[in-house]
């Protein structure tokens, strides 16, 4: 060992090793390149045994350190879990095993405080796991049959426009695959149409249909201009036929 070699090394007052300087902490407190008597092996010894015999000061002065450098805790365990995703995973079981009524509190807690929030992440996630979503889907299904059929009727009965406009995007889609009639089409349509059917004139009702003015099976669009509204009967005897023909045989000049 050369004399410049021994100048970088320094004698442990604990473990009385001769170590490297980089293995001795810094001393804030006495100048730049100075270094503590004792190796950062043996200090952290010595810091968990004292936090051992004195539980509730170690808290304290923890939480004090916690609350003046938030930032620092937070990137520190940040890297942590980026670190560890096995025990992060393995930790969170358990917790939620030992604490399952306080996870469900806190976590309805948070979804109805930060409901954008919530349902961002949670079409997020959809978009990033469509195969996980449908299986999920039809589990809770299988499970809440009747729940779900239920709460499905209610929607549909309060929803009639809302259910015939995603009635019709559906076949659309089965059948062209293109094409998205818009929110709020058939009450739209409604007041131009002052509630009277196209064809007929007759009013409308409760129960009537949206009609494609071409249909698809002729090449028409699914799009909000291809749309009218008819009375069902009307649009059981138009169904797949040629617009105009069907007009001409009720009598109107095209």
């Amino acid at each position: 060992m050369t004399e410049d070699q021994k100048e970088l090394m320094k004698k442990c007052t604990k473990c009385k090793e001769e170590k490297p300087f980089s293995n001795f902490g810094a001393r804030k407190d006495r100048g730049i390149g100075a270094r503590k008597s004792a190796c950062k092996s043996c200090e952290t010894i010595f810091a968990t045994n004292r936090r051992k015999e004195n539980p509730e000061k170690a808290a304290a002065v923890a939480a004090k350190y916690r609350a003046k450098n938030p930032e620092k805790i937070k990137a520190l365990f940040a890297a942590w879990y980026v670190a560890n995703p096995e025990k992060v995973k393995k930790n969170s079981a358990a917790w939620y095993a030992a604490n399952s009524d306080k996870a469900k509190a806190d976590s309805k807690a948070y979804r109805e405080s930060n409901p954008d929030i919530v349902k961002a992440s949670q079409k997020a996630w959809r978009l990033a796991n469509p195969e996980r979503d449908r299986e999920r889907k039809a589990e809770y299904y299988i499970a809440n049959k009747d729940r779900v059929n239920a709460y499905s009727a209610s929607w549909v009965a309060a929803n009639p426009e809302a259910k015939r406009i995603h009635n019709q995007n559906d076949r659309a889609k089965r059948r062209s695959g293109s094409g998205i009639l818009s929110k709020g089409l058939a009450g739209k349509l409604f007041k131009l149409q002052r509630g009277k059917c196209a064809c007929c004139g007759l009013p409308l009702g409760d129960n009537y249909h949206l009609d494609h003015i071409t249909p698809l099976s002729r090449g028409g669009s699914n799009e909000d201009s291809n749309i009218q509204l008819l009375t069902q009967r009307c649009n059981n005897q138009k169904h797949g036929k040629d617009p105009i023909d069907f007009m001409q045989s009720r009598g109107f000049l095209l």
